[in-house]
Formats: structure tokens, C-alpha cells, sequence
């Protein structure tokens, strides 16, 4: 980070992970009511139907998966016509892989047994296509790291998705809600992105050489990583039916909230500063280091609050009927947990060109991860899927690292400096939090308080023990110095509604 008025790009991506983490936060406790209302009005079997429907219809779509928008960012040149052929082909790309699920839809419901899946899936054929004609102009809210814009977009769409599934769920009770909130989500990401941006695309094909030569890469890593996170829905769903595959679905879900609401906004703001940096490998380095301590910080107690308080987050968000899913929570946490270890890798190699290691990355990954599922399923159930995710994320975490410090000429030394707080002070939490909980089963009779005074002293206990460390420490620049003076940037800078706006 740079001294002085203006923010340089560290404090940018700083400020901006920021603001989007905290947004996101915003729209997920949203999306918890939505939840807590839907698993008491809809069975595990609606979610579990609705999550193979997706799968099916999105495994096509991940075909043609360019991920243009990466190219754009990463390209400081690219002009309109580049902007104007990534809209061009991903119109292309929409329609043709809308048309062929379409046509698969019947051959997929006959292959799973379930003739509901005819009907949805052809509703998401139809989203696919409307998708591809989405305004390619809204790229440049995170190439221009206008954050407050970018998220606005994003949090528009989730914001209609969950009220048009609340009420409809209310109205109907059963999984046509989930289905009509997906849709909606996706007519308001389409309509919201030319209201919120000017750019008004044409069909061109000029570029399109130049934008498929770096993104080919890319297409078959998006195959993979769809493979690698949609591969337990298939076997699940085809081995058990929609009942335990919707248990083991939500459970995933809730299990991934750190990843999904705190790394996932975070590298988004982190990728466009790493890109524009790439050239200066120390200042990459230190960036990669500030937001892998960044995120840790945030993300490791949550995920590992998870499987303390996985029996009052179910019997409170979910109800009864989900009590199957405890140990599900419990062990799909650890996965959650693991995997935020490796976080931003993807980010440094990309902003660095290297594509094709992400792409073998993910393939390692799916070549782990097919005989650890089916073997984990034949010798332990559900659970044993869930821990086969977990034995599979361990081995992905080591190799992440490797490739990434080697990359980045950073000792494994240099790295514990930067983490080891986070880990330790989530590990001693958890030891009192713990013995909260077993007292609280049998003092306190209602699981929202349980719930409440558990998250309200893991969050205590996590946020002294980390920053008495760092006190100890000698308050070493990391995640603690950033936060502070992310905390000191954003009370001098203008009102929200002034940021939002992208005027500083």
C-alpha cells in the first residue's frame, strides 16, 4: 500500500474486498431468512430435485464457458472491439448450449427416473440463452475496481431471486418456487446490467482470436471445476434419489457460506489489483500474502463456528426434518475449511497468465475426487462422501501450495508468518466454544439462543485471541494493520450512498 491521500492499488483492493464482504454479508442474512422459511415450507426432497435439475442443465453449460470477462480484465488494451466480440460469441455460446439442453432434457429424465426433470431443465435451457446477451459492459466495474458498482449488480439479482422464491414458496409449497426464483434471478441480471451500465454492445467477431487464445485455458478449467463441485450431485442423486441428495446439498451449502460470502467477494476484488500488478512480481507477492491473511482472518472462524455449532444451526435454520444433516455440517465444514486454505491461488496465477496450471489443478482434482466419492459412499453413506471431500481437499491444498509459493518464490516460512494467527486463534476458540455448547444442550431449551450466544462468543473470543497476538507479535503488517486501516480509509471517505455511486 502507498502512503499518503490517494489510495494505491493495495488500498484499493483492501477497501474493496471491504465493502463487497460486507454487502455480501448483507444479502446472505437475507438469504438465511429465506432459508429458514424455505426448510419449513418446502421437504429435503424439492432442494434435492431442483440441485440435479441445475447440475444437468449448467454441466452443458459450462461447455462453452470462456470466461471472457478474466481475458478482459487482464487485457489493460482491450478496446471495444475485443468488448464487442467476448458479447458477440457469448450470445453464440447462449443460444447454441441453450438449444442442447433443451434437447437433453427428456434423455436426462428417463436416465435419472424422475420425469419432473423434463420441464425444468427446459425452463433452464431458456436462462442459459437469455444469459448470453447479458451487457458486457458491466466487466469494467471490477477492471476499474469500482466495487460499490460491481456489487450493486450482483446484489440486485439475489435480491429478487429470494422474493420471488419466498413468496412463491409460500403461495405454491413445493419446488416450482425454487425454480421460478432461479429464473428471476437471471431476467434481472440480464435487464439490471445494461441499466447499471452505458455500454451498448454490437455483434463483431473481430477479436476472436485473440480472446479464445487465452481463454481456452480457461474453458476447460470452468468443465472441471464444474466437475469438481457438481460430481457428488450426480453420484449422490443417481445413488440415493432427490431425499438425501437435497440433505446432503444444503448441507454443502450452509458448510460453504465462508468460502461461498467471504472468499469468493474477496478475490473478486483482489484479481483486478493482482492484474494490474502482475509485472512487479515482490509487489504481487506482498499482495498475495496481505489477502490470503485477509481472508483467513474472516473466513477461518466462521467455517470452523460451523462445526462447533452445527446441531443448533440446523435445528434453528432448518428444522426437524433436517436433522440428518448434523454431521453432514459437520464434516462438509471441515471440507469448507481446508479449501480456504488454498484460497487466491487461482487469482495470482491467472493475473500471471498461467491458465493452463489452473486447468491441471482442477484435473488432479476430478482424478482424486471420482474413486474417493464412490469409495467413500460404498463404505460410509452420505458421511462417507463427505469425508472423501475432505481427504481430496488435503491433498489439493498441498499441491495448490507448492505450485503457488514456487511461483511467487515465497518460503512456506514467510507464509506461516502471515497466517499462523488466524489458524491458532480459531483452534482456542473452539475449545471454550465447545464447552459452551455442551452446556448450553442441557441449561438452554431453545436452539436460536444457543445459536446466538455461540456466535457471539466464538466472535469475542476469536477477535481478542487474534488481536493479542498480533500485539505480541509486534503488530506485524497482516491482516490486523489492514483492517485497522481499511476501518481509518473508509471514515474519511465519502457518505455510502456517494461510494455506491463510484464517486469518490
Amino acid at each position: 500500500m502507498t502512503a499518503g491521500g490517494a489510495p494505491g492499488i493495495g488500498r484499493q483492493m483492501a477497501v474493496g474486498a471491504a465493502w463487497m464482504v460486507l454487502m455480501r454479508l448483507l444479502v446472505r442474512a437475507i438469504g438465511l431468512v429465506s432459508t429458514i422459511i424455505l426448510a419449513r415450507l418446502l421437504v429435503p426432497e424439492d432442494f434435492g430435485l431442483v440441485a440435479l435439475a441445475t447440475s444437468i442443465a449448467f454441466a452443458v453449460e459450462v461447455l462453452g464457458q470462456f470466461s471472457f470477462d478474466v481475458a478482459l480484465i487482464r487485457d489493460v488494451k482491450a478496446g471495444r472491439d475485443h468488448y464487442d466480440t467476448a458479447w458477440t460469441l457469448a450470445v453464440i455460446r447462449g443460444v447454441l448450449l441453450g438449444l442442447l439442453v433443451a434437447a437433453l432434457a427428456y434423455p436426462m429424465s428417463v436416465a435419472f427416473n424422475d420425469a419432473r426433470l423434463t420441464s425444468m431443465i427446459c425452463i433452464f435451457a431458456g436462462t442459459i440463452a437469455l444469459e448470453g446477451f447479458q451487457n458486457v459492459g458491466v466487466v469494467n466495474f471490477r477492471k476499474e475496481m469500482r466495487f460499490g458498482r460491481e456489487f450493486m449488480f450482483m446484489v440486485t439479482q439475489k435480491l429478487v431471486s429470494f422474493s420471488v422464491t419466498l413468496t412463491l414458496a409460500v403461495v405454491w409449497r413445493e419446488y416450482w418456487a425454487l425454480v421460478a426464483g432461479i429464473v428471476a434471478g437471471s431476467v434481472t441480471a440480464t435487464v439490471s446490467s445494461y441499466v447499471m451500465h452505458g455500454y451498448r454492445p454490437r455483434f463483431c467477431l473481430r477479436e476472436w482470436r485473440a480472446l479464445i487464445g487465452f481463454s481456452k485455458w480457461l474453458l476447460v478449467n470452468n468443465m472441471l471445476h464444474f466437475l469438481a463441485t457438481r460430481l457428488d450431485v450426480f453420484i449422490i442423486g443417481r445413488w440415493f434419489g432427490a431425499h438425501d441428495l437435497g440433505v446432503y446439498n444444503v448441507s454443502s451449502e450452509i458448510a460453504a457460506l465462508p468460502t461461498t460470502e467471504l472468499a469468493a467477494p474477496i478475490q473478486r476484488a483482489i484479481y483486478p489489483g493482482m492484474a494490474k500488478i502482475a509485472g512487479d512480481l515482490d509487489r504481487l507477492r506482498q499482495s498475495y500474502l496481505d489477502g490470503i491473511s485477509v481472508l483467513l482472518m474472516l473466513a477461518v472462524p466462521a467455517a470452523a463456528g460451523i462445526t462447533v455449532l452445527a446441531d443448533p444451526i440446523v435445528r434453528t435454520l432448518l428444522g426437524e426434518k433436517w436433522l440428518d444433516a448434523i454431521p453432514l455440517l459437520q464434516i462438509l465444514s471441515l471440507h469448507g475449511l481446508i479449501r480456504l486454505g488454498g484460497a487466491n491461488a487461482t487469482s495470482v496465477l491467472l493475473a500471471l497468465g498461467r491458465p493452463k496450471v489452473i486447468t491441471k489443478l482442477s484435473a488432479l482434482h476430478i482424478a482424486l475426487l471420482s474413486p474417493a466419492l464412490i469409495t467413500g459412499i460404498w463404505l460410509g453413506g452420505l458421511a462417507g462422501a463427505a469425508w472423501a471431500a475432505v481427504s481430496v481437499a488435503c491433498a489439493g491444498l498441498v499441491v495448490s501450495y507448492g505450485i503457488t509459493l514456487r511461483v511467487l518464490a515465497v518460503s512456506p516460512l514467510r507464509l506461516l508468518r502471515a497466517v499462523w494467527r488466524s489458524w491458532v486463534a480459531a483452534i482456542v476458540m473452539g475449545a471454550p466454544l465447545h464447552a459452551l455448547s455442551v452446556w448450553a444442550d442441557h441449561a438452554i431449551d431453545f436452539p436460536a439462543v444457543k445459536l446466538l450466544a455461540g456466535i457471539a462468543a466464538g466472535a469475542l473470543i476469536y477477535a481478542i485471541v487474534h488481536f493479542l497476538l498480533w500485539w505480541i507479535a509486534g503488530r506485524p503488517r497482516g491482516a490486523e494493520s489492514m483492517a485497522l486501516d481499511a476501518v481509518a480509509y473508509l471514515r474519511r471517505s465519502a457518505p455510502i450512498a456517494t461510494y455506491l455511486a463510484g464517486r469518490t
